[in-house]
């Protein structure tokens, strides 16, 4: 379902060399060794800064994933045994967060005759090349990661969610495609022994939103939206 915060190994680094930088730059007593270092770290540092940035810049990847920020109805079809799937009805909504470079989705339904509630993260990764979906829910306790790649007009997701014993670990896949501005569907399967089998599919339609909800977003307004 175009479904705390983390430092980065790499952002710390670049944080340190910044720090650095600037204190060998203030220090105006210091000795001759580290007043003929500075410009080196300066020509070091320019490249790293450069590769930070355009690794943190959103571009068409999350451009396309943000233009699903709005509210849908969503109509499922899952399979609850092997040839039998039921139907139901939920809500989505949608939102581009932290300036555009993911999006974060709310989906309530009724499941199995209960409330089921889960959200999902989605992004692009510039230095990965690859799509990515983080979900959780109300009906487990771990977490379900997917990374995907543009195939045609469809992304095509790929991972693996912890099922209760017997079964254990079980591979997914996730095809998500447009169709339209206004609608959306999520088709999943999963990998029975050797196999990809439909496992169901949700279709959603646009209440509201499009490409005014999250316009303000993509142009950096949201930097500080959590």
């Amino acid at each position: 379902m175009l479904r705390i915060t983390l430092i980065s190994a790499g952002t710390l680094t670049l944080l340190a060399g910044v720090g650095f930088t600037s204190f060998y730059a203030g220090a105006n007593t210091a000795s001759t060794t580290l007043t003929t270092a500075q410009p080196e770290m300066d020509m070091e540092m320019d490249p790293m800064m450069q590769a930070m940035m355009q690794a943190g810049a959103p571009g068409e990847q999350h451009k396309m994933l943000a233009s699903a920020a709005g509210e849908w109805k969503a109509h499922t079809n899952f399979m609850m045994q092997p040839g039998q799937f039921e139907e139901g009805e939920g809500v989505m909504t949608s939102k581009p967060i932290l300036g555009g470079r993911y999006t974060h989705a709310n989906f309530k339904a009724d499941f199995m005759g209960m409330p089921f509630e889960g959200f999902a993260l989605n992004g692009y990764d510039n230095v990965k090349k690859e799509y990515f979906s983080i979900w959780i829910d109300s009906m487990s306790t771990g977490v379900m990661h997917m990374t995907g790649q543009m195939k045609g007009d469809t992304i095509v997701f790929y991972g693996t969610t912890t099922m209760p014993a017997p079964m254990g670990e079980v591979e997914m896949k996730m095809e998500v495609t447009h169709p339209d501005n206004n609608t959306m569907h999520d088709t999943f399967y999963k990998k029975l022994d050797g196999q990809w089998v439909k496992d169901g599919e949700i279709t959603y339609t646009r209440v509201s939103g499009g490409h005014d909800a999250h316009k303000k977003e993509m142009h950096g307004h949201a930097d500080h939206d959590g």
